[in-house]
């Protein structure tokens, strides 16, 4: 009886330190398995931000916050290019003609050095927004020359100076007939009819009051 117990206890341990044993390892596979998984997702995020860097285009604050994480250098690098690419937006937005934005554009591609580390990240993006710009219709829109893109301007500031005189000239317009009103009112009329601008002061006499304050009759068939 005795060594029985003994032999099931034994076998009891046995079961239990196999069953110990076949969970670690399944739970090794599983941990090498998702590393694997970890690494290869980490390898696609990677190769995606490269492309993007090298092709110019923006990167997105999940992939510029990778990149912080993960690689603080190409970080760096990253976040120059962006800046950037904002900068130059904006002036290409203020752009007063053709000539102008390829001027902008042709003194951002020279103020990269050659010894610069972001130099091919940063002529890519430079190129990228040039070939957007110069298919957008704010483009086409421009004059082709600064010398049009003044011309322009000083069409429209004449144009604005001459509706303000039309303003300036019917606000003394208005002002000289209340004048004229006032004036007519306080010569003594006794009706402010008679000074208002669409009567007919010309053929106006005292009679035509009298005349119709008069009563009238109706004659009888």
């Amino acid at each position: 009886m005795t060594q029985t117990l003994k032999t099931e206890e034994k076998n009891g341990k046995l079961s239990g330190f196999w069953q110990v044993r076949k969970y670690l390892l399944k739970a090794a596979m599983e941990t090498k398995k998702s590393r694997a998984v970890s690494d290869d997702q980490d390898d696609g995020m990677m190769a995606r931000i490269m492309a993007k860097l090298k092709s110019g285009k923006k990167l997105s604050p999940k992939e510029l916050d990778y990149l912080k994480k993960h690689n603080p250098a190409l970080y760096a690098l990253a976040v120059r290019v962006q800046r950037m690419i904002k900068a130059l937006e904006e002036k290409l937005k203020n752009a007063r003609s053709k000539e102008e934005a390829n001027d902008i554009i042709m003194g951002a591609m020279l103020s990269v050095s050659k010894q610069d580390p972001a130099r091919e990240y940063l002529l890519a993006a430079i190129n990228d927004i040039s070939k957007e710009f110069h298919d957008s219709k704010q483009y086409a829109s421009l004059p082709d020359t600064n010398e049009e893109a003044d011309k322009k301007l000083q069409k429209k500031e004449n144009r604005i100076r001459e509706l303000q005189n039309e303003d300036e000239y019917s606000r003394e317009e208005r002002i000289g007939d209340e004048y004229s009103r006032e004036k007519c009112i306080s010569e003594g009329y006794n009706r402010e009819s008679l000074c208002d601008s669409e009567f007919d002061l010309i053929s106006w006499s005292p009679l035509t009051e009298v005349y119709e304050a008069m009563p009238k009759f109706k004659a009888e068939a």
